[in-house]
């Protein structure tokens, strides 16, 4: 009998261990999802600033692309 009671005890640690350990899993989880999304968001954010850039650059290449035709054309 005292064996069973030992065994159902080592059960119940090992249950509670588990248990613990699923915890501190799904708080890491839920941190890593976390810094996914912000990582995520801090990327479309340079994805959008890349392409204003660009269209600017454009921009200004046509201008000179303008200014040059103008100055051989004269």
């Amino acid at each position: 009998r005292a064996c069973m009671y030992n065994q159902l005890a080592q059960l119940e640690n090992l249950i509670a261990t588990q248990r613990k350990a699923q915890l501190k899993m799904r708080e890491q989880l839920g941190n890593s999802e976390k810094r996914f999304h912000k990582v995520c968001a801090e990327l479309e954010e340079e994805k959008q600033k890349h392409a204003q850039d660009t269209a600017q650059g454009d921009d200004v290449t046509y201008m000179l692309e303008k200014e040059r035709e103008r100055l051989k054309a004269e």
